[in-house]
Parts: structure tokens; sequence; C-alpha cells
């Protein structure tokens, strides 16, 4: 089978698409689970790491860090 443009293509969108789906499933489980006194989504999860952490500092390090780092990653992309 002779190695061509259109056969590194299809593997590599192969390997994107996979990559893609493995990874939104898993978000969408682990944030479908997290529940915070019957709520749920991803001010439940953050509400349980803030709760569970003892330094208020450190806990609003963690909420900013939640806040500001996709927007860094996506404006460097």
């Amino acid at each position: 089978m002779p190695i061509d443009e259109r056969g590194v293509l299809g593997i590599l969108s192969l390997v994107f698409w996979a990559l893609m789906v493995v990874v939104s499933v898993k978000y969408i489980v682990f944030i479908m689970r997290a529940n915070n006194k019957g709520e749920g989504g991803i001010m439940a999860l953050m509400a349980l790491v803030l709760r569970g952490e003892k330094d208020p500092a450190r806990a609003r390090v963690l909420m900013l860090m939640g806040l500001f780092a996709p927007r860094c990653s996506m404006a460097t992309a």
C-alpha cells in the first residue's frame, strides 16, 4: 500500500477525532457526576473544590486559574 497525502491526512484525522471524542466524553461524565447538594455542573465542581480547600488564599488562586487559564490558552493558540 503506497503512502500518499490522502492516507496520511486520513490517519491524522482519525487520531484527532478519536482524541476529541474520548476527552469530551470523559469531561462530560466527570462534570455530570459532580454533585453539590442536588446541584450539578461546573459551579458545583468549583464549590466542591473550594469547600475542600483549607487555605482561603489557595482557594482564590484555584478559582482565578479556572477563570483565566482557558482564556489565556485560547489567546495563545
